[in-house]
């Protein structure tokens, strides 16, 4: 029996770590990004602009850190940082080399919002990193706990189209397969890269999300197999793993 297929629908620019944990797990993964990440030159030299002055600076996902890595490898002594996950934190902490601020329970908004460190933001400036469009609950949430916000729109999402027949060719040949989709803009991304036809080959195969708000997505397009996870690459290959050996 052939290995099963994992398809890897991240942004290629923050891909490749999940990729290789999948193969060394003896899993095949697949890179099938649906989505390109395009950085805006003009706000990334503005986020260079901002720094000065910051108290905080929050990076709402991992593609927001790749995005900056060039401004944030140089910051403010005293600027602290925070992340919206543990994915997003162990990349800012990597890049910049200080400790991060992240929710050690939970993956988004409400869990960073709910640590104690940003319950009383009186007059503390905050630099939100994040993509064009998205929930504005972070930032609003800051300004009304008295923190005076500047949100910057690093990068814009745009559709990618993937290789149908590669992808009919793969699924052919790992019967068993799975998906991992991270946000539901990458959840609409794939419903629309992969057309009809191929799109209901892929409901029947189990999905890998990080949150309840991408399992509802991807429920309401017809997936019938939806596990919510942790965020981090252990917990995504953990629960593949799992699905695995107890799924024929």
């Amino acid at each position: 029996m052939s290995a099963p297929l994992v398809l890897v629908t991240r942004p290629d620019t923050v891909s490749a770590a999940l990729t290789d944990r999948l193969a060394q797990a003896g899993l095949v993964p697949l890179a099938l990004p649906v989505i390109d990440i395009v950085p805006d030159p003009a706000r990334l030299d503005r986020l260079a602009g901002e720094l000065a002055g910051c108290d905080w600076l929050v990076a709402v996902s991992p593609s927001a850190v790749s995005v900056c890595a060039d401004v944030l490898q140089t910051l403010p002594p005293a600027l602290k940082l925070a992340a919206v996950g543990a994915g997003t934190a162990r990349a800012l902490s990597a890049l910049t080399g200080r400790p991060v601020l992240f929710p050690t329970h939970g993956n988004d908004s409400e869990a960073l919002l709910a640590c104690p460190e940003l319950a009383d933001l009186h007059d503390r400036r905050f630099l939100v990193v994040k993509g064009r469009g998205g929930r504005p609950l972070l930032t609003e949430t800051l300004a009304a706990r008295g923190a005076r916000v500047v949100s910057i729109d690093a990068y814009e999402r745009r559709p990618r189209p993937v290789d149908r027949a590669a992808l009919v060719a793969a699924l052919a040949a790992h019967p068993r397969a799975g998906a991992v989709v991270t946000s539901r803009e990458i959840a609409n991304a794939l419903r629309d890269a992969v057309g009809e036809a191929l799109w209901a080959s892929l409901q029947s195969i189990v999905h890998i999300v990080p949150h309840e708000r991408v399992a509802d997505r991807l429920r309401q397009l017809g997936v019938h197999d939806v596990l919510t996870t942790s965020a981090g690459d252990d917990g995504i290959v953990a629960a593949l793993i799992e699905w695995f050996a107890t799924h024929d």
